[in-house]
């Protein structure tokens, strides 16, 4: 009884979550002239497909981008991050004692770095295209990535007050898309944070966020 019990509540994970695992591959790309040249003859075919995550992570390294791998059961949201988790004066408190007037600190804790949500869902087969053998397998990819950095000059200061040694800028890029299995997709793109806090005329580049979904055997 113990173990029927016990492929029960199997079967009812399976029909809830799923059981296959992908494997995700994140790099993000800061948007210059030479990166968006090279980024489009890696993605248009033009290196053969075994050393295109080679190309995409060299790519990264050469300009200051970043490149993250997580892996996920079918249907089920994980995540990946970078950076630190910071103490950050966001405020202060009037406090009145005996005598005397003071001002108490409101800290909280912020991560500074990057976060990397994902899910993947396979496609149903209703959803799916006609027949057609030359079309690759797509599955749904559902995705919310955020930096948070404490050189962003763009944020909104009037709704802000006074930050201890921060002025912090937050940027998500999130949504879902259809992307073929194995060929690395550009999904979405987030604003750079600048770099140079004295120009505040610099206009911030873009952040290009390219994923592949691979399969891994159950």
């Amino acid at each position: 009884i113990h173990q029927q019990i016990a492929e029960f509540l199997k079967s009812l994970s399976t029909v809830a979550v799923g059981t296959q695992i992908y494997q995700i591959e994140a790099w993000w790309l800061p948007l210059t002239d030479p990166t968006a040249m090279s980024l489009k003859n890696i993605l248009n075919g033009n290196f053969e497909e075994a050393i295109v995550p080679e190309q995409l992570t060299a790519l990264c390294l050469d300009e200051g981008g970043y490149h993250g791998t997580l892996r996920c059961r079918e249907r089920t949201t994980t995540h990946i991050a970078s950076g630190k988790k910071v103490p950050v004066i966001i405020g202060s408190t009037p406090v009145v004692g005996t005598g005397s007037v003071g001002q108490s600190p409101g800290v909280q804790m912020l991560h500074l770095g990057l976060v990397l949500e994902a899910r993947v869902t396979s496609v149903p087969d209703f959803l799916k295209p006609a027949s057609d053998e030359k079309s690759p397998e797509s599955v749904d990819l559902n995705f919310r990535t955020k930096v948070t950095g404490n050189d962003a000059h763009i944020q909104e200061r009037s709704t802000i007050e006074k930050i201890d040694r921060y002025e912090l800028g937050e940027h998500t890029a999130e949504g879902c898309c259809r992307i073929p299995i194995g060929d690395p997709t550009l999904v979405a793109s987030l604003t750079q944070m600048s770099k140079q806090q004295g120009n505040s005329s610099e206009v911030p580049s873009e952040l290009q966020l390219v994923v592949r979904v691979t399969r891994i055997a159950e």
